[in-house]
């Protein structure tokens, strides 16, 4: 029944967004045609750069947990579990790229599995305390109060959620949610010593705020071309928040809430209508667009003989 609703919503998401394409073609030629070469190539190379930082954030995380393996066997087993799962419309690019690290990187299940729970934790954090900084600097259509409440207990939620899938289930796993979740927390934090697990978190830091800056670049240059005038930092913190709000969504990369959210929180900011619609759409083929056609490059790589396990532990 979910696969059934989760085909269903992807169909009328993607046929939304071709309506949207048809509607505002003329538009996105104006935007193509104010984006001169060297203004796409700077988009374009801002958007590769932040996908390359997540994958480069990964390959340190696991040489800090003891598994150096080289940067570009990372590079396809992510690009292309991130295609699968957006080409198909289902979040299996998680599953995928845990299988393929087992598979063509010699990592552990369990590894891969504690790694993300780290991921994801840091990750919200890092989050959290970016928007909730920006809400300080940033005047939003919604109440503050209201926003930190609700953001709180979602990141609340969404941690805890997160790190009870991520890690693999035990039979003698304690049936109580909370119970469940805190055994998780031991099981993921538990074991690596706290140095390492210190370690990660400067590197996911370090990361995160990398990423973002390019982000923030690529997003302004976008609206530029838009012919848009809007603070960088604020567009940035309304595209971090939409992104948050669309991870509880069931679709991959949030495709239909995402776009929701960040039109509805720019039509509030000055932005008008259309160019808030037109600029999610060319934001989501840019990013999405292009992280298909370098993970479907990659897809043929993953079929070769199994690679070996240079830097794996025994």
């Amino acid at each position: 029944m979910k696969t059934i609703l989760r085909s269903f919503l992807f169909a009328a998401v993607l046929a939304g967004f071709v309506y949207l394409i048809i509607k505002y073609q003329q538009q996105l030629g104006t935007f193509v045609n104010r984006c001169d070469g060297k203004t796409a190539l700077a988009i374009i190379g801002l958007s590769a750069a932040a996908i390359l930082v997540d994958i480069i954030r990964v390959a340190l995380l696991f040489k800090i947990l003891g598994f150096s393996q080289p940067v570009l066997r990372f590079f396809v087993v992510m690009t292309a579990a991130t295609a699968v799962s957006y080409a198909l419309g289902s979040k299996i690019g998680l599953g995928l790229r845990v299988h393929w690290q087992k598979k063509h990187c010699g990592i552990p299940y369990s590894v891969s599995a504690a790694s993300m729970a780290v991921e994801t934790v840091f990750g919200y954090l890092f989050m959290a305390s970016t928007i909730l900084l920006g809400l300080s600097f940033v005047k939003t259509p919604l109440p503050k109060a209201i926003v930190v409440i609700v953001f709180g207990i979602a990141l609340f939620a969404v941690a805890g959620f997160a790190l009870v899938r991520y890690i693999p289930k035990q039979k003698d796993l304690p049936q109580n949610f909370f119970e469940r979740l805190l055994d998780t927390l031991r099981g993921a934090f538990a074991r690596f010593p706290l140095p390492v697990i210190a370690q990660c978190g400067l590197v996911l830091l370090l990361c995160f705020v990398l990423g973002a800056f390019f982000t923030a670049l690529r997003l302004h240059l976008q609206m530029a071309c838009l012919g848009q005038r809007c603070d960088t930092f604020t567009i940035y913190i309304i595209d971090l928040f939409s992104y948050f709000v669309s991870s509880f969504w069931i679709l991959p990369a949030g495709f239909g809430a995402k776009e929701a959210t960040t039109a509805l929180l720019l039509s509030n900011m000055s932005v008008p209508k259309d160019a808030a619609l037109i600029f999610t759409v060319a934001d989501r083929i840019i990013t999405t667009g292009l992280s298909i056609l370098i993970g479907i490059s990659c897809l043929p790589f993953l079929g070769h003989k199994q690679t070996k396990r240079n830097g794996a532990p025994k």
